[in-house]
């Protein structure tokens, strides 16, 4: 019960301090308890959240961009206050227009300083980044920027084709092995999930989507490529080769999974 309340608290600090930004859900200063529960109160979404319309759907390069210039926006914000959000997902992106020209980063209960150490954790296996895919094997890892500039990278995934690259960022899932093959350069063959974006699409990805957080792009490094195409030119809809179990309609989406490392 304490805990909870203190996490209540927290979230709610976070959220009420950092909602002055246009890209981030607006907060009220208003909170109470019921016996069950702990609310605060917040904006409402008249479009819903991001899952809701890309579960209907790929969104389009345009809609996208929009997307992501915004996240970026409000992540740069966050990041500004020494403070990384933790969960950037399509359940905690907010809509507000049908053109997506006004989308809002909410949900901070994960939220955490730099720099603090984690043992353990709640973690969306899909969003994660590989450091926080193997803190069961190691002890624990430290916040950095670079896990939010890696879940930006997934999203951008996620919006242009409807499905995951992986189901989690570990050399025991073939899909993400491919990846890294490639990443290293130990082969040319542009993994088939990734094929049809453009060079520069790739490129960002690249850089994003980096095995070594520390080698990462920031997420203001993404403003430069968005006058480029993402999508080869005359390749009209992406063509995936998924499995139908990396859908954002699939379970894999909703589950949170617990990592931790004993003591002894």
């Amino acid at each position: 019960e304490t805990t909870k309340k203190m996490d209540f608290f927290r979230e709610l600090h976070y959220t009420y301090f950092l909602s002055p930004h246009p890209n981030i859900v607006n907060s009220f200063d208003v909170a109470f308890d019921t016996p069950k529960s702990f609310v605060f109160v917040q904006e409402f979404a008249t479009e819903g959240d991001l899952l809701k319309l890309v579960k209907n759907g790929s969104l389009n390069e345009e809609q996208v961009k929009n997307v992501v210039k915004q996240v970026g926006s409000a992540l740069e914000f966050v990041h500004s206050k020494d403070l990384v959000h933790r969960d950037i997902c399509l359940e905690n992106i907010f809509v507000y227009e049908k053109d997506f020209q006004r989308v809002k980063i909410g949900d901070f209960g994960q939220t955490k300083q730099i720099d603090t150490l984690v043992k353990k954790g709640d973690v969306r296996l899909p969003w994660a980044a590989p450091e926080i895919c193997q803190a069961i094997e190691n002890e624990g890892y430290h916040i950095t920027t670079s896990q939010d500039a890696w879940q930006l990278g997934i999203l951008i995934f996620v919006c242009m084709t409807g499905f995951f690259p992986w189901a989690q960022a570990d050399i025991t899932d073939h899909r993400y092995s491919e990846w890294l093959a490639w990443h290293k350069r130990k082969s040319v063959k542009i993994p088939q999930n990734f094929k049809y974006f453009s060079s520069r699409l790739l490129r960002l990805f690249r850089r994003l989507l980096d095995p070594k957080p520390e080698m990462r792009y920031g997420v203001k490094e993404v403003t430069k490529y968005f006058g480029d195409p993402w999508v080869i030119k005359g390749s009209g809809e992406i063509e995936i080769y998924y499995d139908e179990d990396l859908s954002v309609n699939s379970g894999l989406n909703k589950p949170l999974k617990k990592v931790s490392r004993s003591s002894s």
